[in-house]
């Protein structure tokens, strides 16, 4: 991914994600990894700001509208690395405590009923 500054300074960033997913009867897991790598600006890379994330959903289809579903996110950054769980700090939870400090490390949980109608 990359994007151009107000200044007309290029940044790049690339990301990696694999994911797998199994039905079991009524059971469906799924897992994810996510590697972000260094960010580079102007074609000077930044070392130790990449970062990682692991995740884990299971959903139980309880009938055929209504599911309940359970998820865990680990998101670890590097030294030099500030990203947060969610894309910037304005975001559904709010501005506070939304972005990270420089190698602080992450995680959530969450838990939900699904009812289709």
């Amino acid at each position: 991914n990359e994007s151009t500054t107000t200044a007309g300074v290029k940044r790049e960033v690339t990301a990696t994600q694999l994911g797998l997913g199994y039905k079991v009867g009524a059971n469906n897991f799924a897992v994810t990894y996510t590697k972000k790598g260094n960010n580079k600006s102007g074609g000077v890379e930044t070392a130790s700001s990449g970062a990682t994330a692991t995740g884990i959903v299971w959903n139980y289809d309880m009938s055929k509208n209504t599911t309940l579903t359970a998820g865990y996110v680990k998101f670890d950054n590097q030294t030099s690395a500030a990203n947060g769980l969610f894309y910037n700090d304005s975001n559904a939870v709010g501005t506070f405590g939304s972005t990270a400090l420089a190698g602080e490390k992450h995680s959530a949980t969450s838990l939900g009923l699904r009812v289709a109608f």
